[in-house]
Parts: C-alpha cells; sequence; structure tokens
C-alpha cells in the first residue's frame, strides 16, 4: 500500500532536515540509519569538540593556517553527501509521487 499524501510530504520534509530522515518516516529504518549515520557522527564529533575546547578554542583552530580549506572541504563534502542522498530518496519515492 502506498503512503498517503500527508506521509510523503512529511518524509520530504523530513529528508530536507536530516539525511535518512525521510526514510526513517517511511518506516524504512536500515537505510534511514545509513544514511544518517556520517551526518550524527560528524555531529557528535562537533559536539565533542565544543566539549572539549569551547566555542574559544573552536575558532582558534579554525583559524589555524591550513585547517580553513579543510573545513572548507569538509563542508563542501557534506553538502554534496546531503544533495546526493535527498536526490536519492526523491528517486524511491518518484512512483509514488506520480
Amino acid at each position: 500500500m502506498p503512503p498517503s499524501k500527508l506521509r510523503l510530504a512529511a518524509a520530504i520534509v523530513a529528508a530536507l532536515l536530516l539525511p535518512g530522515g525521510g526514510e526513517l518516516v517511511l518506516g524504512r529504518r536500515r537505510r534511514g540509519l545509513l544514511y544518517a549515520a556520517p551526518f550524527l557522527l560528524l555531529v557528535g564529533a562537533g559536539l565533542l569538540l565544543l566539549a572539549l575546547r569551547g566555542p574559544v578554542g573552536i575558532a582558534a583552530l579554525v583559524v589555524t593556517p591550513g585547517v580553513l580549506p579543510l573545513a572548507g572541504g569538509l563542508n563542501l563534502a557534506l553538502s554534496l553527501y546531503r544533495a546526493a542522498t535527498f536526490a536519492l530518496f526523491i528517486a524511491t519515492l518518484r512512483p509514488a509521487l506520480l
């Protein structure tokens, strides 16, 4: 049985907010957790860094030579990952959206 239009809308919003979120809303737990894991690990690492160094320590780390390009590359990679997971999610919904 295909998901309702309301559930599809909720899944699309969840997929925009969290990679794998749409999969989780639709009950595809394994796939959703697989997509969400890298993002959640990165968020956890950021929170750990915040707890260990504090905001001033993170600011000092970011302006260290060589770290800013790395942070930019990481941001670009994360953006591409989020776009890819959203595109894959929409591709799996295509029959239900038509």
